[in-house]
């Protein structure tokens, strides 16, 4: 803010009494460069480090990740001008050091030196197999924050966040209409591509007036959307019993009208479940 006066005399004149400006930092810049990939499970992230290529002596780059996140990749360029042509991006040899942050977050530090133009650090991570494990099914935010020092100046601080969900199993309605006297059904397994090892089951307990229509069953592999986790099926089902076994109880007891899949040896497959259940009220 800036404020201005003009006095004449006795009198005070107030002119524009709070003119101010909001300006960025041009020191430190974090953002989300590839957005959360759901078959990869990964999000690449970058750091512009001295957009106005000021001269800053000692510079070091701390990048905090976090929990459920680590490290994949990373990789450091310098900006060009020269003094014809288009500027670019020369790659630099920059070793980050890892680390552990006060909160126990995974950190990696790049120490850049003393310089005097813009440079770009590029940081590519992944959840880990034991967030993946967790079911969350409604979007949760992962935030990413850097931190750079000199030798005179800082700490100064930004920070990016994705946001992810990791559903693992789903069940939607595929087909149905008020007074129709069926329901289609689609169940999506896996999306998240865990390594389920041996066989792997899946009980879906139907309601009482539901009926399974045992020829309806189709299972297919599915192919994961990258973008945001949805399944489609990767060629034509796979076979029954040689690929997965069915187990529908009819008789009364605890189990009563539970269906049950068995899927064989399925490693870290996803599996689209589709099939019909007929009203009886």
């Amino acid at each position: 803010s800036n404020h201005v006066s003009l006095i004449r005399g006795k009198d005070t004149i107030a002119i524009d009494p709070d003119p101010s400006k909001t300006l960025n930092s041009q020191v430190l810049e974090k953002s989300v460069l590839t957005d959360y990939h759901y078959d990869t499970h990964e999000v690449t992230w970058k750091i512009v480090v001295n957009r106005s290529n000021l001269p800053m002596n000692g510079v070091t780059v701390t990048d905090t990740i976090p929990a459920g996140m680590e490290y994949v990749s990373s990789s450091v360029t310098k900006r060009v001008v020269p003094s014809s042509g288009e500027p670019y991006e020369d790659p630099v040899t920059v070793v980050p050091t890892g680390g552990t942050s006060l909160a126990g977050n995974a950190t990696e530090s790049f120490e850049l030196g003393d310089i005097d133009t813009q440079y770009t650090i590029t940081l590519t991570t992944k959840l880990t197999d034991e967030k993946l494990q967790e079911q969350f099914t409604q979007s949760i935010p992962f935030q990413n924050d850097a931190t750079l020092t000199t030798t005179d100046h800082g700490p100064f601080t930004d920070s990016a966040t994705v946001n992810i969900n990791n559903p693992i199993l789903t069940k939607d309605t595929e087909n149905y209409g008020e007074g129709d006297g069926y329901i289609e059904w689609a169940v999506s397994v896996n999306q998240g591509q865990l390594t389920l090892g041996g066989n792997a089951t899946l009980t879906d307990p139907l309601d009482s007036c539901l009926v399974l229509d045992q020829s309806s069953v189709k299972v297919y592999k599915a192919n994961v959307n990258p973008a945001n986790g949805a399944l489609t099926p990767d060629g034509n089902p796979i076979s029954s019993p040689g690929d997965y076994t069915v187990d529908y109880q009819t008789d009364p007891g605890k189990n009563f009208n539970h269906v049950t899949f068995t899927f064989k040896n399925p490693g870290n497959s996803a599996y689209l479940v589709k099939f019909t259940t007929d009203i009886d009220m």
